[in-house]
């Protein structure tokens, strides 16, 4: 007896370690010829490799239909008999079903799916119901049916062109939609004052994009697009024009005097995108550090701001002292809610053009 639970009769305790007895046929045989077990004492399972397949065989169940030896999925049967006793009710009923054709009475299509060729296939997914043999395609032999037209038949008789024409304006002729589009939409802007071409919802692309920004169009002129050859005409103002004789800042400064709803609505804004993108603390000293350093685009002293390098309007611009730079007020005017890299290719493209006028 050797320890409490384990017994090795003399003979086992002969055998070498590379042999080992089997428990269920008896035999010593190389420890090779076990399968592996790490929870095991010495790595390997109890009953060696060919007593433990014919065990597994023995507990294998196999499909109770005669001659049938495929695997049980469930209720005794494999697969095969399975599924066709939940279709037909028996596991030896075979109904075999093969579709030559269409199943609609008169249509001579080949068969696609659930006894349906392709066209009343689709009709019945669309619509719940087949229809009739004729097809929605006429036959596509012949020229288009509409006048001076010698393309060919694409659907209901008319071309690729034509057919899309009929099913957006209703009929073929290209003087039904130049009609529709002469009487429904203006040829410029409805703003009094503006001559540019109309663009959508009544406006140009200038008031539309100002309606869909801020909810007003504001006035007719061009909003801060330089005046070349003008100056402010503020008095002690040398700065370019942009708009209305006036440079962007005292352009600004009218427009929140006409609109003062709209400038509180703006700076309302401006705040709310602050506190969603997080303000970080930005102590005196750093703005003061801030404001004695030049621009950082042109390197003018005076008139420095703070300007946000990412701007509040990104969702990724946060209030902190990394991410504020030093800007004279001409190049933050200038420079707006764009990014550095969007503002500097804007103003090589209006270098460009300047130069080319």
């Amino acid at each position: 007896m050797v320890g409490n639970n384990v017994q090795v009769s003399v003979d086992e305790a002969a055998y070498p370690r590379e042999m080992k007895r089997c428990t269920k046929c008896r035999e010593v045989k190389p420890c090779t010829e076990f399968y592996k077990k790490a929870a095991a004492k010495d790595g390997r399972r109890e009953q060696c490799k060919a007593c433990t397949k014919a065990d597994r065989a023995s507990h294998k169940r196999v499909c109770a239909i005669d001659d049938c030896e495929k695997p049980v999925l469930a209720r005794g049967w494999c697969n095969a008999h399975y599924r066709r006793w939940r279709s037909h009710g028996d596991p030896l009923k075979m109904v075999i079903v093969r579709h030559t054709g269409c199943s609609v009475e008169g249509c001579d299509r080949p068969h696609y799916m659930k006894t349906y060729c392709t066209l009343h296939h689709r009709r019945v997914e669309t619509n719940g119901d087949p229809g009739g043999v004729e097809s929605q395609l006429q036959s596509r032999e012949g020229p288009c049916e509409v006048d001076d037209c010698e393309e060919d038949v694409w659907a209901k008789g008319m071309c690729v062109a034509h057919y899309g024409l009929n099913r957006r304006n209703g009929s073929p002729d290209t003087r039904v939609r130049n009609r529709r589009k002469a009487a429904d939409i203006p040829e410029v802007c409805e703003i009094e004052g503006c001559n540019k071409p109309y663009k959508m919802n009544g406006y140009c692309q200038m008031h539309a994009f100002r309606v869909a920004e801020h909810g007003d169009t504001g006035p007719a002129e061009v909003m801060l697009r330089p005046q070349k050859g003008k100056t402010c005409k503020v008095p002690d103002c040398d700065r370019p024009a942009k708009s209305r004789d006036k440079c962007a800042r005292h352009f600004r400064l009218e427009l929140r005097h006409e609109n003062p709803e709209r400038a509180r609505e703006e700076v309302l804004r401006r705040r709310t995108r602050q506190n969603e993108n997080g303000m970080l603390t930005v102590t005196n000293k750093d703005l003061a550090r801030l404001y004695a350093s030049p621009c950082a685009e042109c390197g003018a002293t005076g008139k420095v701001e703070a300007d946000h390098i990412i701007p509040v309007a990104n969702p990724f611009g946060r209030t902190s002292i990394g991410n504020l730079q030093p800007l004279c007020r001409s190049c933050n005017s200038s420079k707006s809610d764009d990014l550095m890299v969007v503002w500097r290719a804007r103003k090589a493209r209006d270098a460009r053009r300047d130069e080319a006028a």
